[in-house]
């Protein structure tokens, strides 16, 4: 790798400016060796940082950690950390509060609705963050075959995540723009904290989800609302300051190798570039980009249509729009006035149904639209609420088999339910009541912010927790060395 000094051929024409940026130029033997690196990245490590005054994150390999809170503890000296030990899974959801009352007004918030918190973190400013750890929960898996990263997101299970830590965050005087992977670290040295909840009495994510699901059960969209609540908690905020420098990557195995998001010159080369044709290359290819965007939209849209047996000329308009409402509902096309995305669109679905006519289209490459997902999503959920309702008046006792709440469920509905879909959701009524009850439980016999005790400080606690952990783990190493 080697560093070079070069300039943006983009801002350099439109501004004529004679700023500097800095490129980081990075050799890789093929696309699949970067592909390769970062995967092993997102598959095995997290990252630290030291402390506010550094932008500086350090990469950690966390496979040798059972749980965050051992690698929390090893980095004590780091005040920052990450909400999994890789970015396939999370073991903590955060509240992060960035108003001045000390985390008091969260503390209040969760007094209200009766949800206990493992401990509260506390910033000279009065900033804050309120901790909830819970059993790991994925969102996605990776790993390699025969040298190749492969990668699987949970889609499902991804957009829940998120969607938890906007609930919390709204409901809890939390930063609705907290992405939640990113967080403080509980244990740093310097910390101010408090403990509400022994760590190793976790939460299940569904056991907060549905808390809080619970809680905006009055929301017709909760997804639009919270969109709509992250949008206006965002007016005024501070927009981060543009990178200084850039990565390119180039390639051995290919010619034209340096993969960027901006022309690079030098200024050797400057007084030898026609400007005008520069602009309009960067221009054009500025455009095929949003169209290539477009049309692949257009394609997922019309995919819909052509399962319903509706991918006509016949139907063009009411594709076209449902296109176009999908396009800025998770897109936008700079530079492009509303009509000449409309006739953008409507080239694009022309040109598809023509060639699903003359069999030219391969649906089984072609994916979903967000928006398509989001309401996919809705539909399934709203679909189980009702099977687990249905299954739940169903139960009146133990004594029905699983095969028998199958029958008597047909009965009600007229649709056909397999044993083993019954005997999740028995389960998932089971478990669901069960933590209803131990809320229950803590609610009436203690009060709802009690400290663990007086003398012992929140960071004992979990220390001991980590450090018994890693002792066990250590010592089984060395009896199965006595034993080779």
């Amino acid at each position: 790798m080697k560093l070079e000094l070069r300039m943006s051929a983009l801002s350099v024409l439109s501004s004529r400016s004679s700023s500097f940026m800095i490129t980081i130029i990075k050799t890789y033997k093929s696309e699949q060796s970067l592909i390769n690196q970062q995967g092993y990245f997102r598959a095995y490590f997290n990252q630290v940082r030291k402390n506010k005054s550094t932008k500086k994150f350090t990469k950690v390999k966390t496979t040798k950690y059972d749980s965050l809170l051992q690698e929390m503890w090893d980095y004590k000296d780091n005040e920052y950390i990450c909400a999994g030990l890789n970015s396939f899974e999370r073991e903590v959801l955060v509240v992060d509060n960035d108003d001045e009352t000390f985390g008091k007004s969260t503390l209040s918030d969760l007094s209200k609705l009766g949800l206990v918190p493992h401990c509260q973190k506390i910033k000279s400013n009065g900033h804050s963050q309120t901790y909830f750890f819970i059993k790991p929960y994925h969102i996605g898996s990776a790993g390699f075959i025969n040298g190749k990263y492969w990668e699987n997101d949970n889609f499902e299970n991804h957009e829940k995540f998120k969607r938890l830590t906007k609930m919390m965050n709204y409901l809890f005087s939390g930063d609705l723009g907290y992405t939640g992977y990113n967080c403080q670290n509980p244990l740093y040295i310097d910390a101010n904290i408090t403990s509400y909840k022994p760590a190793s009495q976790l939460y299940t994510f569904d056991e907060l989800y549905n808390f809080c699901l619970g809680k905006m059960s009055n929301v017709e969209n909760l997804d639009d609302f919270l969109r709509k609540m992250r949008k206006l908690s965002m007016v005024g905020k501070k927009v981060k300051d543009e990178k200084e420098y850039e990565i390119i990557y180039k390639f051995k195995d290919k010619d034209n190798n340096i993969q960027s998001n901006q022309s690079i010159i030098t200024n050797d080369t400057l007084s030898d570039i026609d400007v005008e044709a520069t602009i309009d290359k960067a221009v054009k290819e500025y455009d095929k980009y949003i169209n290539e965007r477009i049309f692949i939209l257009c394609c997922q849209v019309c995919k819909s249509f052509y399962q319903s047996g509706n991918l006509n000329y016949d139907h063009l308009d009411i594709i076209s729009k449902t296109c176009y409402n999908n396009f800025i509902y998770q897109d936008y096309a700079k530079g492009y006035s509303t009509q000449e995305l409309i006739d953008r669109i409507r080239a694009d679905v022309r040109q598809v149904i023509y060639n699903n006519i003359i069999g030219k289209m391969n649906w089984n490459l072609v994916g979903y639209t967000k928006k398509q997902r989001e309401l996919s999503l809705e539909v399934r959920k709203e679909h189980h609420n009702n099977k687990l309702q249905t299954i739940q008046s169903i139960i009146t006792n133990d004594t029905l088999s699983y095969r028998k709440i199958a029958e008597k469920y047909k009965s009600i509905t007229g649709e056909t339910i397999g044993v083993m879909t019954v005997k999740r959701i028995v389960d998932e009524i089971k478990e669901n009541n069960k933590n209803n009850n131990n809320i229950n439980k803590d609610n009436q016999s203690q009060s709802i912010f009690s400290i663990i005790t007086n003398d012992t400080p929140y960071v004992g606690k979990l220390v001991d927790e980590a450090i018994e952990i890693q002792n066990t783990k250590y010592n089984r190493g060395k009896q199965n060395e006595k034993r080779d």
